[in-house]
């Protein structure tokens, strides 16, 4: 069934979640990027601005958060997201945060 939700909201991916040895043991809906670029030129964004609320470091295991704010014509909408080398993919990681 979420396959072909999938198939017909392009906003949404369906990815594995595996366990410490690799094993898929459930799957999660994420936003797509390509969705998600399509969704923003409909909904015409006024504004986007982002925030990093934590740097990667050491001592949080390299995790970056970042707080997003975006104003469409609908109203104003805020998430908060994170990546760390073990949630993206490797060749992303050493570009987790750039200014």
């Amino acid at each position: 069934m979420a396959a072909a939700r999938n198939a017909e909201n392009p906003l949404l991916k369906r990815i594995p979640i595996k366990d410490g040895s690799g094993r898929v043991v459930g799957h999660k809906e994420v936003v797509a990027y390509r969705g998600l670029l399509d969704l923003v030129h409909r909904e015409r964004v006024c504004l986007i601005a982002t925030r990093l609320v934590q740097a990667p470091s050491e001592a949080n295991g390299q995790t970056a958060i970042v707080l997003a704010r975006i104003r469409t014509s609908r109203g104003v909408f805020t998430g908060i997201g994170d990546a760390n080398p073990r949630n993206v993919n490797p060749k992303i990681v050493p570009h987790l945060v750039r200014a």
